[in-house]
């Protein structure tokens, strides 16, 4: 793969769990806007890995916090291939504790521009 640049960049997209809900007859705006929520915040949501070398296994990290009112605590984390990684810590965060995600991307029999998408699946506070 000399002289090729290969970019991996992850797009994370977040999941609530009951984000799109709708309200019962018995819940009104102000009461779901007083709900306790945790909310997840990237500091990058892309990496470019440059150039790197055909069979390689190279880890990044993305690093979050929670900017919510809630305890978090990521559920799932899908890859879109078996050549990308995830693994992350499975504790709750408080609002406002930071954490990362650790991504590895396997570059065997990859040739050429690479883009690799992961998908982050959150608690929603609902319960």
């Amino acid at each position: 793969m000399d002289g090729t640049l290969l970019f991996v960049g992850i797009l994370v997209f977040i999941l609530f769990t009951g984000a799109c809900k709708n309200p019962g007859p018995d819940q009104s705006l102000s009461n779901r806007n007083s709900t306790s929520r945790p909310g997840i915040e990237f500091k990058t949501q892309q990496i470019d890995l440059g150039e790197i070398i055909q069979d390689e296994i190279v880890g990044m990290y993305f690093k979050f916090r929670n900017k919510g009112s809630a305890g978090l605590k990521i559920l799932q984390v899908n890859a879109g291939c078996r050549c990308t990684v995830p693994d992350w810590e499975r504790e709750i965060r408080l609002p406002g504790a930071t954490s990362e995600l650790e991504v590895k991307f396997d570059s065997a029999n990859k040739d050429g521009k690479q883009r690799k998408n992961i998908m982050v699946k959150i608690n929603s506070g609902d319960g």
